[in-house]
């Protein structure tokens, strides 16, 4: 089966031994699944046997409508909507089952920024490694250097800025794709039709990741990002403590924490524009927008003459195409089994005699006298 890392990154098919320890039987152990599908043909094969050689009781048999084949219709259908629910469950949540690899990340991702912090973790150890080396503190991956630290000499900074910047230059593609809005299975409504390429287009090239801060260099900005279900969000940059710092204004009035005023600076780090700096706001405003998506990336639209509207991704539709069909079933299911076991109701008809409702013998055995049914 297809098994990758807790990042999906380095996914492929392999060998995969079953782990029948009940403490490991999670949607994100790829051992369950196997011993999973062992156990069930284990068990499945002497039931199969048992209800072929074995016959049911009077009681049972004239409780649950044996007799009609709309019953056993009935109890068939809830075996595929059980299993429609399981998997339309795992795909939307996540699980080992369906991986990111294959057809993309979850909304939770995106939702709890686990890309975004395992790209974060990653630059902060290899920044924390370089300062390591000049013996000095680690106070957090800022890419500016805090010019009132007068203690760290010119050697340092320049070792800090470069560590910083070469981390998101090593940062694999993968990950910095999969921190992109338009990964978000949530974003694309279902009732816009077509592949996800239709939205922005083909991925060219990763343009940078963004680091916002105060014209002082000082104060760390973060762009507060677009949420799953939302299609505009406003333009906010908080601190580290989730305090607003600067923004972009609905009205004039309000402009106390305009970028304008504030002064907010960008530089890119990785991707095309590795090493700029912009601190004019028309360009500070352009690279804030685009950073509620995520990462920023160039895109070629005219290859699928891409309109700019998000398409749900291969989990959306995996999920509520699932999920409409469970449904189907399930009403199926209530549907026929109301009409199986109360047959005398839907038709306004009691019969004395439950020959007359059975349609292929009365559990009787053909030849085998000690089948008889006693109740008829």
């Amino acid at each position: 089966m297809w098994v990758t890392d807790t990042l999906s990154m380095s996914g492929s098919v392999r060998s995969v031994a079953a782990d029948f320890r009940f403490a490991h039987c999670t949607p994100a152990d790829v051992g369950s699944i196997t011993a999973h599908h062992v156990s069930a043909g284990m068990f499945g094969i002497p039931l199969s046997v048992w209800h072929s050689s074995s016959r049911p009781t009077d009681f049972l048999y004239g409780l649950l409508q044996m007799g009609s084949t709309e019953s056993v219709l009935a109890s068939s259908i809830a075996a595929v909507f059980y299993a429609g629910f399981i998997n339309c469950g795992a795909c939307w949540y996540g699980s080992v089952s369906f991986p990111v690899e294959l057809i993309g990340p979850t909304r939770y991702h995106w939702d709890n920024g686990f890309f975004a912090n395992a790209m974060d973790c990653r630059v902060a150890s290899a920044v924390a490694g370089a300062v390591d080396v000049f013996g000095g503190e680690f106070v957090g991956f800022v890419p500016s250097i805090p010019r009132s630290a007068g203690e760290l000499d010119q050697a340092f900074k320049h070792t800090y800025a470069d560590t910083f910047r070469s981390a998101w230059e090593l940062m694999p593609d993968k990950l910095v794709l999969y921190d992109y809005l338009g990964s978000n299975p949530a974003k694309g409504g279902l009732f816009r039709a077509g592949p996800t390429v239709r939205a922005d287009g083909f991925v060219v090239s990763f343009l940078g990741h963004c680091n916002f801060s105060n014209a002082a260099g000082t104060i760390v900005l973060n762009v507060r990002r677009c949420p799953s279900f939302f299609e505009s969000f406003p333009l906010i940059l908080v601190d580290k403590a989730g305090n607003l710092r600067a923004d972009v204004p609905f009205r004039r009035a309000e402009s106390l924490y305009s970028i304008e005023a504030v002064g907010v600076c960008v530089s890119l780090s990785g991707g095309e524009l590795s090493g700029e700096l912009f601190s004019d706001a028309p360009s500070v405003k352009t690279y804030a927008r685009k950073a509620t998506f995520g990462e920023i990336f160039n895109f070629n639209r005219k290859r699928c003459e891409s309109d700019g509207t998000f398409r749900t991704s291969a989990r959306g539709w995996f999920a509520a195409s699932h999920t409409s069909l469970s449904l189907l079933f399930l009403f199926g299911h209530l549907w026929h089994a109301a009409r199986a076991l109360f047959r005398d109701i839907w038709v306004g008809v009691l019969v004395g005699s439950k020959r007359q409702l059975i349609k292929f013998g009365s559990r009787e055995k053909l030849g085998d006298l000690s089948t008889t049914s006693n109740f008829i």
